[in-house]
């Protein structure tokens, strides 16, 4: 049975928070200050990560690997009409449309920033999880058109997925994370309509995946995937996070070969320490994707000592 306070917005803690209609959200990662536009980059800052961007680009150019960035906009990016009342916007614009249009206007860096697609679909689909801070697999395969149209304006002959490649059919099956961290059973909690989701399952699967826990103790894994269409020339690898997961298996399939480098946990990018086997690997692509709340990471790409 669902319970009023759990409806009406007045449960949270310190590290989750109910919204409206049953919308679930995160406190963590500074999320509140995020949806309110509070800290932008400042001129310093910007430039800092000019620099950071294009010195990890011209590491890759010599390598003869062309680096692309993906910005992945927060639930509450998405969905702010179900925010808690009473957070107001400090400043109009957000720091990751703030970082979008620098990237796009001062660096000849590739990126994409999915929001727009995502607020067109969302009128007809739900894209993310409620009880969760992740987007559902409706919502990721939004953001892989976009991503890919990115891509294929370089590399015309990747494959794009289409709808009719999948089955779909929804599930009764959700992304749960803020409700654990209020401490609630969501299956029981909330209605069955509040916890059913479109589920993406490939009709051909051409890979196979390994995944591999490069340092336990610096939370670093890789999963690695092959595919057997002899069409696909191309191999990429993916510097991504949780986001990323949601998608993975299939963008796999446009590759001969792709390596999702897994930065989950709020992880930094640990490029020096991957750099011997992103040689070794010698992808065609890198792309790095980073969520909305994890922005400030781009801050800290390092370089490899060998350039």
């Amino acid at each position: 049975k669902k319970i009023d306070m759990y409806i009406n917005n007045e449960i949270k803690n310190f590290d989750a928070m109910a919204g409206k209609e049953n919308w679930l959200f995160t406190k963590r990662w500074n999320s509140e200050d995020m949806f309110r536009n509070k800290y932008l980059f400042d001129d310093e800052d910007l430039s800092k990560l000019k620099h950071r961007l294009e010195s990890l680009q011209m590491w890759l150019a010599k390598r003869d690997i062309k680096l692309y960035l993906m910005l992945v906009p927060d639930k509450e990016r998405v969905y702010g009409e179900y925010y808690p009342d009473g957070y107001t916007k400090v400043n109009e614009q957000a720091k990751i449309e703030q970082v979008y249009e620098f990237v796009r206007k001062y660096t000849d860096i590739p990126v994409v920033y999915p929001i727009k697609a995502l607020e067109k679909a969302k009128k007809d689909h739900v894209l993310f999880y409620k009880t969760g801070t992740h987007w559902n697999h409706r919502g990721a395969y939004v953001a892989y058109l976009e991503m890919m149209k990115m891509l294929k304006k370089d590399y015309p002959e990747l494959r794009v997925l289409k709808e009719s490649d999948f089955n779909i059919a929804p599930q009764f099956s959700a992304d749960e994370d803020v409700a654990n961290a209020l401490g609630l059973d969501a299956k029981s909690t909330f209605p069955k309509e509040d916890m059913t989701y479109d589920v993406f399952e490939l009709k051909k699967p051409t890979t196979t995946v390994v995944h591999e826990f490069v340092n336990k103790k610096l939370k670093i894994e890789t999963f690695d995937y092959v595919s057997s269409n002899p069409a696909n020339k191309l191999k990429a690898i993916f510097y991504a996070d949780s986001q990323f997961l949601r998608m993975s298996w299939y963008v796999a399939e446009s590759f001969k070969k792709m390596q999702h480098i897994y930065v989950g946990y709020g992880r930094d990018f640990d490029i020096p320490y991957m750099a011997e086997d992103i040689e070794a690997f010698a992808p065609d692509i890198l792309v790095v994707e980073t969520g909305e709340r994890f922005l400030n990471r781009l801050m800290k790409l390092e370089m490899p000592e060998q350039q």
